[in-house]
């Protein structure tokens, strides 16, 4: 795996949250990591391919490219009007510059639900849902899009990993100082597997503008809860009263975790 970040994730997890997970990965005999590595060229030859970084040259047999999402569009799509990054222009509805004809997914920058600008944010569950929103706006413009929070998970080797909103590396494009506070508590009362947790707050005000979960136990559905909170501008110390049912067979630890982690979670 060749990277040209410093490790891999980067825009959805801060390096250090990541820790637990990187430290076990790369330990893994079967896999080669090579880190602040950009890719040069990927070149044919007859018994697979070369690729050449900054650094050196690697033979394989088989090589997969995890680039950057970016619009392509056809000549066709010239009538629209775009964004300098080649994304079309819709207004608060998706409708494009040319009457009744609507743009959504990838192809679109979208309002980021935490800063108000519009930003290019290519994910599955962004499109899913302007879709939604132009469908109920073809017929008449009732439904401003709401945009997004870059909220992800996923299950890489044995970790399950989500995020949503700010990550503390996002700081420096936030206009307000973001404190963050790091948590880690047992998955459940009879399941002691660490869940690590991270959640960024703004410091003015207390609302929580993003989340990091990591675990090997499956906490992914948690993330959606964070991001509705963040969506709400939910504060930490309305979290921490939200009404969870509590069960000791059922009830997941990281529900009572925010609740402790307004006191007792360190501050960084």
């Amino acid at each position: 795996m060749i990277e040209s970040m410093s490790y891999p994730l980067f825009k959805y997890f801060d390096r250090d949250f990541l820790q637990p997970f990187l430290t076990e990965i790369e330990k893994s005999p079967n896999l080669q990591l090579h880190w602040s590595e950009p890719t040069l060229a990927v070149v044919k030859t007859e018994t697979g391919f070369r690729i050449e970084t900054a650094d050196q040259g690697y033979e394989s047999d088989l090589v997969l490219t995890t680039v950057n999402v970016h619009p392509r569009l056809p000549e066709a799509f010239a009538v629209f009007e775009l964004h300098s990054d080649q994304t079309i222009w819709t207004d608060a509805y998706l409708e494009t510059s040319a009457t009744d004809i609507f743009a959504v997914g990838d192809l679109i920058q979208i309002p980021n639900a935490i800063t108000k600008d519009t930003v290019y944010m290519p994910l599955v569950n962004n499109a899913v849902r302007s879709g939604i929103a132009a469908a109920r706006n073809l017929a008449s413009k009732t439904t401003p899009f709401r945009g997004g929070l870059r909220t992800v998970g996923t299950q890489l080797f044995e970790w399950y990993l989500a995020s949503t909103g700010l990550t503390e590396s996002d700081r420096f494009f936030f206009e307000s100082p973001i404190v963050c506070h790091a948590f880690t508590a047992a998955s459940s009362l009879f399941d002691p597997t660490q869940v690590h947790g991270k959640v960024m707050i703004e410091q003015a005000s207390g609302r929580i503008v993003g989340a990091q979960l990591l675990s090997k136990a499956n906490i992914l559905e948690k993330i959606n809860l964070l991001a509705f909170a963040i969506e709400q501008q939910a504060t930490m110390e309305e979290l921490t009263q939200k009404d969870f049912f509590f069960h000791p067979r059922f009830t997941n630890v990281l529900d009572q975790t925010f609740i402790w982690s307004g006191s007792d979670a360190d501050e960084t």
